[in-house]
């Protein structure tokens, strides 16, 4: 059974003359990595905003495990069931790696008994060491920082991954690590992981690409 799925959803800006998605039909399973690709202007973006529940929708559904997007606690979705990852990271850069995977376990108020083992683990799950942990985000890298992103993004355990470009700002050889670790998130963690990109790596190494 699908854990996402996207019925005839239209999208208008509040002019109501700059129609953005039109008819949109899209499902998302558990355990894939999705890639959303589309020219400039094709509304990927504001694909993931609705379904992150930051923008409403008027037409159609966004159905998240059966029930509609609109009927939810906002709230409680983008705090506990959806994680979000952006392609400028938006992360605290006064704040070391562990502290803002801690203020996200905060802000989650999800039960764990000691939060920071629980930071330290997500941050090792995308194979970022300790010593760097406690190293301020602006002294880490585009990567390493993208690491901490996704490390925010796991530590209350979601279901759905989205994450915007999240390779765009990187090289080559770190674009592949990133990519690594979010199949793994889909392939071995049973994640559902969406994926907005112009990289066509990106698309070659997912399980479904959607084109706008």
């Amino acid at each position: 059974m699908e854990i996402l799925s996207i019925k005839k959803l239209d999208y208008t800006y509040d002019d109501g003359e700059s129609p953005v998605l039109t008819d949109i039909n899209l499902d998302f399973k558990l355990g894939q990595v999705y890639a959303i690709m589309g020219k400039s202007g094709a509304g990927k973006t504001t694909l993931l905003s609705l379904i992150s529940g930051l923008n409403q929708y008027k037409a159609g559904q966004i159905l998240y495990n059966g029930n509609d997007l609109k009927s939810l606690d906002k709230e409680h979705y983008r705090s506990r069931e959806i994680g979000i990852i952006f392609q400028s990271f938006n992360l605290l850069l006064h704040l070391n790696a562990v502290e803002n995977v801690m203020l996200s376990i905060n802000l989650s108020k999800i039960k764990v008994k000691d939060k920071l083992q629980h930071a330290f683990e997500m941050l090792n799950k995308v194979e970022l060491s300790k010593e760097k942990a406690h190293r301020r985000v602006l002294k880490l890298s585009g990567g390493e920082q993208q690491r901490v992103a996704i490390a925010r993004a796991l530590s209350y355990n979601p279901s759905i991954i989205i994450a915007d470009e999240p390779t765009g700002n990187l090289d080559g050889e770190t674009e592949a690590q990133v990519l690594k670790i979010l199949k793994n998130l889909a392939h071995n963690e049973n994640k559902c992981v969406i994926v907005v990109t112009h990289s066509e790596k990106v698309a070659n190494e997912s399980d479904v690409v959607y084109r706008l």
